[in-house]
Order: C-alpha cells, then structure tokens, then sequence
C-alpha cells in the first residue's frame, strides 16, 4: 500500500453543472464527517486547498454534473474526472501538453473518432499533477502516465458513463472505495 493506505471516493451528484466553488458545502460535509467536527480550509501558494493541521488529505475535481472529492489519512493525493464532450482539437492539445508517446496514442484514437484515449491521459496527468501540488505549472510533457510512473500510483476510475477520471497518489497501490453522496 501506498503512503494513503485507504483512499476513499465520495461520488457527488450536481443539481447543475459544475463551476466553481460547486461542490464547497459537499465537501466541508465529508470532512466534517470523516474527522467529527467542521473543518479549517486553507489554500496554499498554488492555491490548492489543504486542511489547516492536516488531519485528512483531500482532493476535490468536477466536471459536467459530477464531483469527486478524494479524502486520505495521509500522503499526497490528486483525482480528476472530466465529463466527456466532443473536441475538436483534442489532438492538438495532446501534442502541446503530452509526451510524444501519450500524444500520438492520442492522435491515433482521434483518427477513430475515440476520444477516450484524450480524457484517459487528461484525467491521469491532472490527477498526478494536483498529487504534486505545483498546480499546471509542471511541464504536463515531462511524465508518461500511461503507464507506470516512479514513486506514485496512479489509477483510472469507473465513476459511470460519460465521464472519465482517475486518482494519483504517493507511494504504491492503494485500497480505494467509492461512495455515493
């Protein structure tokens, strides 16, 4: 197990698509949950929020009408999920951010009109990079995350039709559960 030995999903349903500050109240509701009393957020530098005193780590993303907010014990911890939309660029934007081995995968699928080879990589490469902390300012074309990457584990998620998403964390396999809220 990975430095997070038990990560726990929590499926949100949105009544309206997703924007900002959406799914804030889901949120401070799981962590109030999780630690027994309301929660003190923070941000930090990059701006991603933390747990002021760490008690859980957590990692929040929504796309389209759904959120999943990510919560751990301890470690680094990133999820992503993207509602799936026609692109007409999604080519593109993988030869821009991805390595030439992602990209042209990419591209292949494009050719196919699949696009879940796009979102697939997206989702894992968000989901590492909000792991990291250092927001979009790691260069995404540095690290395959197809497959194996050194020191983080990184999984796809099955969070229902139309949408894609994974979950990155520090260290080795982790035990994972996904909840409905």
């Amino acid at each position: 197990m990975g430095v997070a030995d038990s990560i726990v999903v929590y499926r949100v349903r949105l009544t309206t698509p997703a924007s900002s500050g959406c799914a804030d109240a889901a949120l401070r509701a799981v962590l109030t949950t999780e630690l027994g009393t309301p929660p003190t957020l923070a941000r930090d530098d990059h701006g991603k929020p933390y747990m002021v005193g760490r008690a859980r780590v957590f990692s929040i993303a929504h796309s389209g009408e759904l959120a999943l907010i990510a919560v751990a014990r301890t470690g680094e911890l990133g999820v992503d999920v993207e509602h799936h939309r026609p692109l007409r660029d999604a080519a593109t934007i993988a030869r821009r951010f991805f390595t030439a081995g992602e990209a042209a995968e990419v591209d292949a699928a494009v050719q196919r009109s699949e696009l879940a080879a796009f979102y697939r990589v997206w989702c894992r490469k968000e989901a590492w990079v909000k792991a990291r902390g250092g927001g979009l300012r790691l260069p995404l074309d540095t690290v395959d995350v197809r497959g194996d990457v050194p020191g983080w584990w990184i999984a796809d998620l099955d969070v229902g039709a139309g949408y894609t998403a994974a979950i990155a964390c520090a260290g080795d396999a982790a035990a994972v559960r996904l909840v409905d809220l």
